[in-house]
């Protein structure tokens, strides 16, 4: 079901009210938590952290929607978009401007120009566009792969909880062996489209940060596994 609204740029004022309600949230739960994380470079987990936890949800529902209901389809996937779906991506955008925002004050020194700055940025103009079409369906099938961001998150705000292992596990599984399937799927239902070109490249990218995680830590957990035994 695709919502049609009176809109200006492709929002509406209902986009608007959910927009901030999302932001006010994400700056509740900064703030909720900072006190009981001291260092300047934890803190610029947190939001990064809980919006992570929040769309991985939503990520493994839709995945399992679509496994479920057989909904691979190019009306669902590019052609479509629903309350949900579009609250998800409003959410998405919320998270990007409230850690540029929060990070400026707060933990300016770690906000990277390229990984902060130019990733969010380039985000917030790619959520735009796919706002103004209706197509924020076929992106919340994305957001399975924010799993290993939200276990790296809560390891680095609190780390008795800490799990190289299940990081890396979960990043194998989900960046790269899901997105190889996402781009099947999407190559499947319109070998023309451009999306599963977009994640064939976010593969690569993956591809890239998996092989030096794995460099860093594989030698570490190998070590640790064998004092184990």
């Amino acid at each position: 079901m695709t919502v049609h609204t009176s809109s200006i740029l492709g929002y509406t004022i209902l986009d608007l009210y959910q927009f901030m309600v999302c932001s006010a949230l994400l700056m509740m739960t900064f703030f909720i938590i900072k006190p009981y994380v001291q260092d300047e470079k934890q803190q610029a987990w947190i939001i990064t952290t809980a919006s992570s936890i929040i769309l991985s949800g939503f990520g493994i529902n839709a995945v399992y929607h679509a496994e479920m209901y057989n909904t691979w389809t190019y009306d669902h996937v590019y052609g479509g978009e629903d309350k949900v779906s579009r609250l998800v991506l409003l959410f998405f955008a919320a998270t990007n401007v409230v850690d540029l925002c929060i990070g400026f004050f707060h933990y300016r020194k770690y906000c990277d120009a390229f990984s902060t700055i130019a990733h969010h940025i380039f985000y917030l103009a790619f959520i735009s566009v796919l706002i103004s079409h209706n197509y924020s369906r076929g992106f919340v099938l994305c957001f399975l792969m924010e799993v290993p961001t939200s276990i790296l998150g809560i390891g680095r705000l609190f780390k008795d909880y800490r799990s190289d292992l299940l990081f890396g596990l979960t990043f194998l599984i989900t960046r790269l062996i899901y997105n190889i399937y996402l781009v099947i799927k999407l190559r499947n239902i319109s070998s023309e489209g451009y999306i599963w070109r977009i994640c064939s490249g976010v593969f690569c990218l993956h591809l890239y940060w998996f092989s030096k995680w794995a460099n860093t830590n594989g030698l570490k957990l190998h070590k640790k596994l064998f004092r184990e035994r």
